[in-house]
């Protein structure tokens, strides 16, 4: 005769195997990161191309999701999904944007992959309307100026002497052509960059001084630039 159980026992159970397969899912990714740390370089790479049953994009996956602490502490009151692309896609979020959607309830348990990612499109576009953007140009006079007398602008002589002021243009030179503009979109990805390079050294990927190196040389071009506008 089969074995009985009630409601309440079938709840216990699932709970538990869902707790379990949580636990398990941030071990995994636990596991990878230490690996990853203990082996010489270009071993851990090896040994997940050779060894083990996914990629090495799945496992970077894995390691990002697992050391995400705003994903963790949401698991544990299962009020994420439970995939690992829809979880990736998630973590790409700022904090505030995270907890915003989290609060919401615009992230849950059934959320896709989808949703996920035009959540994070939304949300990188609404960070860079914030952003205040330095232009390292003068916009030209989209109007023509009224005749004042003063220093810079073309007087234009009235043949009856009144005080009435005429529309003439600005005689200042027009300046230079922009060397650039730094779009909202870029420094986001300078932001971006920068982050990405510090998980890249903590893991190893990458030596700390030959990031420091070119970045003090991208940091030298910029001043050159600064220096000599007209440098394109």
């Amino acid at each position: 005769m089969p074995e009985t159980k009630t409601r309440a026992e079938w709840v216990a159970m699932i709970r538990q195997a869902h707790d379990e397969f949580v636990d398990g899912f941030f071990k995994l990714g636990d596991t990878l990161i230490a690996a990853k740390v203990a082996l010489r370089r270009g071993t851990f790479l090896k040994m997940i191309e050779t060894d083990l049953p996914f990629t090495a994009r799945w496992a970077q996956k894995l390691m990002e999701v697992a050391a995400d602490q705003r994903i963790r502490k949401a698991s544990q009151g299962s009020l994420l999904p439970m995939a690992v692309t829809t979880l990736y896609e998630l973590h790409r979020l700022t904090d505030d944007a995270f907890e915003r959607a989290l609060a919401s309830g615009e992230i849950n348990p059934d959320m896709t992959r989808a949703e996920a990612t035009r959540l994070v499109k939304f949300n990188v576009i609404q960070e860079e309307r914030r952003v205040v953007v330095p232009y390292y140009r003068h916009a030209e006079e989209p109007e023509p100026r009224v005749a004042s007398g003063r220093r810079g602008y073309i007087m234009v002589d009235d043949p009856d002497e009144t005080e009435t002021p005429r529309l003439v243009h600005s005689a200042r030179p027009k300046p230079a052509a922009a060397i650039s503009e730094v779009t909202p979109l870029a420094l986001l990805q300078i932001n971006r960059l920068a982050d990405n390079l510090a998980d890249a050294i903590k893991r190893g990927d990458v030596e700390k001084a030959t990031v420091l190196e070119r970045w003090r040389a991208a940091e030298a071009r910029l001043s050159s630039v600064e220096q000599n506008p007209t440098i394109n």
